[in-house]
């Protein structure tokens, strides 16, 4: 009923295998390939929707085999209109398995919250704010030049250029 493999460790937060597969901090891993929880969820999904329920959320989701999920998302359809979304965990679009994310997301039929687009966002909130800061303290006239074809390992980058106001 349960995987009983080793917890993620070292790179293997990069590994399909071991992100699908290995076990989450300590956490039961429910083997969803094993028929009589692979009937229980689906069934219990049914349940939900029989009663009103018309969206699920996945916790965790790339911790989740993939595969199943597919198969999931086909008979909870199957069972009436619902939107399915989940959490896939993600800092940047240089994370290893980015490709992963949006290959899953276009074929699975789940949609996935989209942390590149929520840490952009955060950080560019951020700026704006200290931008804004400044100018007000400083009474420069202030250039934002956002580069975006370019993301290093650490996350976007910002380049501010300060100028004195004339007169």
């Amino acid at each position: 009923m349960f995987h009983h493999n080793p917890n993620i460790s070292g790179g293997g937060w990069d590994d399909r295998y071991q992100v699908q597969y290995h076990t989450l901090f300590d956490l039961a891993d429910l083997n969803q390939e094993n028929v009589t929880i692979d009937a229980y969820l689906k069934d219990a999904a049914k349940l939900f929707q029989q009663h009103g329920v018309d969206a699920f959320r996945i916790d965790a989701m790339k911790h989740v085999t993939w595969g199943w999920e597919y198969c999931l998302a086909n008979s909870i359809y199957s069972n009436g209109d619902s939107f399915l979304f989940g959490e896939w965990y993600q800092g940047n679009t240089s994370d290893p398995l980015f490709h992963d994310s949006y290959k899953f997301a276009n074929k699975s039929g789940m949609a996935l919250l989209d942390f590149p687009l929520n840490t952009a966002g955060i950080q560019f909130t951020t700026l704006t704010a200290v931008l804004e800061t400044v100018e007000k303290r400083r009474h420069h006239r202030l250039q934002r030049l956002c580069e975006n074809s370019e993301i290093p390992p650490t996350g976007s980058w910002w380049m501010v250029q300060i100028q004195p106001t004339k007169g």
